[in-house]
């Protein structure tokens, strides 16, 4: 086996079935509120979900899924998540306008500079050569307020008007550093074995933040002349 894959532990998700969390919604007033959560499937029909976390069981990786009856920790599925770990991440940075925000006026989000497709890799041991594939299903806005949105797309750049917009409805005085705006990738990553049909290996992530200050506007009155 190839060295450097092993060093994963791997959970059985329970029942396997995942959390669906809730978005958070914010009214114009600024309150926030929290819809009803759920389950889902963690896998698709016939496979089954193993939690990932690498060395000394702390740091989580996402989710993988194996046929089930093959273990979690084959040379397959190792060799898939060594290749799925030499991705480059897309060298993306995230845009927005106003560069500083307006209490009560919309702001506008993108994720651009660069694609956002990841390039294939492989992996080799012996007679096993393992691709992998990863597809971009979407994006989570977090604005830092506690206000969060997730997207079909990254968003437009200015001078276009952005899909991903947010109304502050505070500033961030008391801030010093701002609001952390952060723009929250997920992508499922598929593996194939010796050319042979593809599989789904998990969907892992990758956040780009920033920082952001917001003023409030404030009228002043003016004696006359």
């Amino acid at each position: 086996m190839a060295s450097g894959v092993s060093d994963y532990t791997y959970r059985p998700v329970p029942d396997n079935q995942l959390t669906v969390v809730p978005p958070l919604v914010a009214n114009t007033v600024g309150t926030i509120s929290v819809a009803q959560g759920g389950t889902q499937n963690a896998c698709p029909p016939g496979q089954t979900g193993y939690l990932v976390y690498g060395s000394g069981g702390n740091t989580s990786f996402g989710i993988i899924c194996v046929p089930s009856g093959q273990p979690a920790n084959s040379p397959e599925v190792l060799l898939a998540q060594k290749a799925s770990s030499s991705q480059p991440w897309p060298n993306l940075a995230l845009g927005v306008n106003p560069v500083t925000g307006l209490a009560g006026l919309a702001s506008w989000f993108w994720l651009g500079g660069a694609n956002a497709s990841m390039s294939d890799a492989t992996a080799s041991s012996g007679p096993l050569t393992v691709a992998v594939h990863a597809s971009l299903i979407g994006a989570t806005w977090d604005f830092g307020d506690g206000s969060r949105t997730d997207s079909g797309d990254l968003g437009q750049a200015y001078p276009a008007g952005s899909d991903v917009q947010h109304v502050y409805q505070t500033d961030t005085y008391g801030l010093p550093s701002g609001y952390t705006i952060s723009g929250l990738l997920r992508y499922v990553v598929t593996y194939s074995v010796n050319g042979g049909p593809w599989q789904q290996l998990g969907v892992k992530t990758k956040a780009y933040s920033r920082s952001y200050s917001v003023f409030q506007i404030q009228p002043v009155a003016v004696g006359g002349q």
